[in-house]
């Protein structure tokens, strides 16, 4: 056995070396909890089929739900692999969209896809507007309702999801309004050349159904399988068909995930693709061996019970028993509040009292607070700014989503594709240059009935006679800078040069207006400098694909795209689950972010916030009233407890009068009623107890100071608990205790504090205090309150400073394009 496999696999455990080492030929699910090393099961089962069954590595792929996880696993492979000849970059390794992409370049003219580049949110959005307008309204809406684009869009996501095409559905379903959008905008799609993000599954789907282009495959792989779609099922099925002559090299396929985490339903997934699997396997005479992976090593054994205790409550679920590979353990905290704002009070004394310990043992950047909603973020937020504590919004607003990034991105797609039409029309008057609204409407008429490409037909129409003199000379002012971007581009693909690419972007900028309109926000112009950084520093990927078994060279297409388009490409292709600032680097700051957001992540500490009904579950899943909508809330719940290695808090409120047009939060959260009260606490076990303590200073590999008063800071903590989340206390933590480092110590500057946070004062600059409330006993699980229980008053409501913006360099975010960029045109359909 070749000696880095052998180190690799002696690193496992039983059921990991299990998984790893089974037979090429075989399909193995492996069910994996959060924290039992799901990645490293994975990297290992690659290695393993690279070096001990000599599979060639474009011969292999493997799907990654983001772009992040896809880059971790090659970087891990390739230190494993250092010292051998095996070429890491040949395996096809992605999400399924840019894997599905990659095989429609080079395949996708034998369905004639040739030349088809990705339409990202705002092309689909701009499309379905215009197809609303074409059609007409929907007969079954009143006359004042308006049309609704992105809910039309979700419907089309959905239905293409599931694999149901516009031919499908027509014949299938009822809603005649909604086929008739359907199938204009596909037509409106082919007809610009574009494949939206679905249709990249979709149409990958249908040229492998009808071309066997992947029957040299010898083994697929299926990272978080319990996020997939019924078309990203079908697809891995057609990954793994192989070659008719062998059947040992068919439909082998190893897919790991936990049902326990399928939070994503609200986008198709099913959970059910387990079984599914199984199924559709059993059928054709093959076995599925499953395997569980229960040796956890992120998270204590107090938090693995909770957790499953959680899940517990969930009926038709396999039972898990995770063992914690941790000696010390914590019971979790939860503490039930009389309003959102004093549930912000306790998450922030709890944060300073860990901060405050001799030496931190625990940091900043250890400590993270998820919300079910972003909504929630609002009264945590304001605490800390008021205690001067520095934070970092894990899911804020994307870096590909921010104007200024968005409308540069939009020039050099018109630079690199004369026949990109949104594009071009979007930039034409962005800055304003003289074109006026009916001069746009002539355009824009002219571009779509035209059947020349897009720039021939606004040089043509530009030389008409029909434009007045000021709308000529802007035409003519972008036009004439399109052309000589366009001719840097040109000698740059035949140079490679990069000071060519570098004089592209500037003049772009200068020329284009953009440097003017955004000259006075430092902000926005880092930002367009870093999308130029980014253009420099690209560097395609190899993206060969083997030819199939049976192909000869002329099946295959050349790239046809230039290095813009391929860096358009590239950064329309990912996820946008992931974030503009999940790769900001969290040092010295408090992490805030959703659950959805967090999932893959982990910290030390964790806050779940919020445990209520109609905060989590969510207001709209208990309306929904449905068991399915139940279960994804609680699977949501588990998520986010998960995520914490060493410490846990939960915290819940009510609130007599609901706040920004919100229903009153009346019932502390079904999840919580069935938790025995042995399992919890009251105050945190780590600071109250010597003995606890120094676990916790082991736990993080601190040196523990036998001169701390522990008996004193656990009495000052508990005693001031309840004050403090009444607002009755702004105590110092510094002064409870001789020797304390101060939470606060950590900012040399005030200002940098408020460098990382965004959120604006509220409207109401008047605080309103009540009286407050007798000191609470200790938590025990509450009993499930009705509407017509008592209802608890909301005691105390303060307000936060207005925030200065930040002014820092933006770092290379991951792409996320969700949102229709601020410039654009609001289009409505009538």
């Amino acid at each position: 056995m070749p000696r880095p496999l052998d180190e690799l696999l002696s690193s496992l455990n039983e059921n990991q070396r299990t998984a790893v080492t089974a037979p090429l030929n075989s399909r193995i699910c492996v069910i994996a909890g959060p924290g039992t090393g799901k990645t490293k099961v994975l990297v290992s089962r690659v290695a393993h089929l690279l070096l001990h069954d000599q599979i060639p590595p474009q011969q292999i792929i493997v799907t990654t739900f983001t772009k992040k996880a896809a880059n971790e696993m090659v970087s891990r492979l390739r230190l494993v692999l250092q010292d051998t000849d095996i070429d890491v970059n040949r395996l096809m390794v992605g999400t399924f969209h840019s894997i599905c992409y990659r095989i429609i370049k080079k395949y996708g003219h034998l369905i004639g896809l040739e030349g088809f580049t990705i339409a990202d949110e705002k092309d689909s959005i701009h499309l379905l507007e215009e197809c609303l307008e074409k059609i007409g309204k929907n007969p079954q809406q009143n006359d004042d309702e308006k049309q609704d684009t992105k809910r039309y869009r979700a419907k089309i996501s959905s239905l293409k999801s599931r694999a149901i095409t516009p031919i499908v559905f027509k014949k299938s379903h009822s809603d005649e309004y909604l086929s008739s959008l359907y199938e204009t905008y596909q037509e409106s799609l082919t007809a610009a050349k574009l494949l939206d993000f679905d249709d990249c599954l979709v149409r990958c789907h249908e040229l492998l159904l009808q071309y066997p282009v992947l029957n040299f495959v010898k083994s697929v792989l299926v990272d978080e399988f319990q996020d997939t779609n019924e078309i990203q099922l079908q697809l891995m099925y057609e990954f793994a068909k192989g070659h008719p002559s062998d059947q040992n090299l068919q439909n082998n396929v190893l897919i790991v995930g936990d049902p326990d985490q399928s939070i994503y339903g609200f986008r198709d997934a099913q959970v059910g693709n387990f079984k599914k699997m199984v199924t559709f396997y059993e059928n054709k005479g093959l076995s599925c061996t499953t395997i569980l992976l229960e040796e956890n090593y992120r998270s204590t054994a107090g938090i693995l019970d909770f957790s499953e205790s959680i899940m517990r409550q969930q009926k038709s679920r396999t039972i898990k028993n995770l063992r914690s590979q941790k000696n010390a353990t914590y019971k979790p905290v939860i503490a039930s509040l009389k309003g959102s704002e004093q549930e912000g009070r306790w998450i922030v004394y709890q944060i300073e009292t860990l901060l405050s310990l001799p030496g931190q043992p625990l940091r900043h950047e250890d400590i993270a607070i998820l919300f079910r909603a972003a909504y929630q973020t609002r009264a945590v937020e304001q605490e800390l700014t008021r205690r001067g504590i520095p934070y970092l919004m894990l899911r804020g607003k994307a870096f590909w989503d921010r104007k200024e990034v968005v409308v540069f991105m939009d020039y050099l797609r018109v630079v690199s594709n004369e026949s990109d039409r949104l594009a071009l029309v979007r930039t034409l008057n962005y800055p304003k240059r003289g074109i006026g609204e009916k001069a746009m409407k002539l355009i824009e008429n002219e571009l779509q009935n035209s059947a020349n490409s897009v720039h021939q037909t606004l040089v043509a129409f530009c030389k008409s006679g029909q434009l007045s003199s000021k709308t000529k000379e802007g035409l003519s002012a972008y036009l004439g800078l399109i052309e000589r971007c366009r001719e840097h581009l040109d000698h740059y693909e035949m140079t490679h040069d990069k000071s060519l690419l570098e004089r592209l972007s500037s003049e772009l900028l200068r020329d284009s207006g953009l440097q003017t309109e955004f000259e006075d926000d430092s902000n926005k112009m880092l930002n367009i400098t870093e999308v130029q950084r980014q253009l420099l520093d690209f560097e395609p990927q190899d993206e060969q694909i083997e030819l199939f078994v049976g192909g000869s060279e002329n099946d295959q297409a050349d790239d046809p795209f230039n290095h813009i388009q391929k860096f358009v490409q590239a950064i329309g292709l990912y996820e946008s689950e992931e974030s503009a600032q999940s790769k900001e680097k969290s040092t010295s700051r408090i992490t805030l972010s959703t659950i959805h957001g967090s999932k893959g992540l982990e910290w030390h500490t964790v806050f779940v916030p919020g445990l209520s009904e109609g905060v989590l579950p969510a207001g709209f899943a208990i309306a929904d009233n449905s068991e399915q909508s139940a279960d994804e809330e609680r699977r949501c719940f588990y998520v986010a407890t998960t995520r914490a290695k060493t410490l846990l808090y939960i915290s819940s409120y009510i609130e007599e009068e609901g706040k920004w047009g919100r229903k009153p939060i009346e019932a502390v959260s079904r999840f919580l009623t069935k938790i025995k009260p042995d399992m919890i606490s009251e105050f945190q076990s780590a600071i109250c107890s010597k003995k606890d303590l120094i676990s916790l200073y082991q736990l993080m590999a601190r040196e523990y100071d036998e001169t701390f008063d522990i008996d004193q800071f656990a009495s000052m903590y508990k005693l001031k608990l309840s004050e403090f989340v009444r607002g009755k206390s702004n105590i110092d933590l510094s002064n409870l205790s001789a020797g304390f480092v101060s939470a606060r110590k950590t900012n040399a500057i005030a200002s940098s504090v408020f460098e990382t946070n965004r959120r604006p004062a509220p409207r109401s600059a008047i605080s309103r205090v009540s009286k407050a409330p007798t000191k609470q006993k200790g938590f025990n699980p509450p009993r499930q309150i009705t509407s017509s229980s008592s209802k608890a008053p909301s005691y105390v409501r303060t307000t936060a400073p207005t925030v200065p913006k930040a002014t820092k360099m933006a770092p290379p975010y991951i792409p996320d394009r969700r949102r229709a960029p601020a410039y654009i045109p609001n289009r409505k359909a009538p």
